[in-house]
């Protein structure tokens, strides 16, 4: 697990200094998705610091789309970091089997359309 953590930090971190790519959105974006899913089964307070964390990739999203650059907002940063952080403490806690049934689910959610938009989108 640790090596899939620093790939993931690593992916944010180039996001975060405006070096990310469409690969560094998808694996963040996908994680905490993934994230959300385990934590519909935790807490309530947990699934609303992934869906902010989502919310700020759409965020990016929508700027990448109008101007070609991934760019975080400033609360954008501290949302997804913040989601990062506990979602890695959610896969540390969490069985094998329930991160694959999370990732099947994550997965069956994105193509069944599925996705989380911004608040008054």
């Amino acid at each position: 697990m640790a090596h899939e953590h620093l790939k993931t930090q690593a992916a944010f971190e180039r996001l975060r200094t405006g070096a990310g790519d469409e690969d560094d959105f998808d694996r963040v974006s996908m994680l905490l998705n993934v994230g959300m899913i385990r934590a519909e089964s935790i807490s309530q307070d947990i699934v609303l610091i992934m869906q902010n964390g989502q919310h700020a990739m759409n965020r990016m999203k929508a700027r990448y789309l109008k101007v070609a650059a991934m760019a975080f907002d400033g609360p954008g940063i501290e949302a997804v970091d913040y989601a990062l952080e506990t979602y890695q403490t959610i896969m540390d806690m969490s069985s094998p089997l329930q991160m694959i049934k999370a990732i099947q689910e994550a997965y069956k959610r994105i193509s069944a359309g599925d996705l989380i938009q911004l608040p008054n989108a």
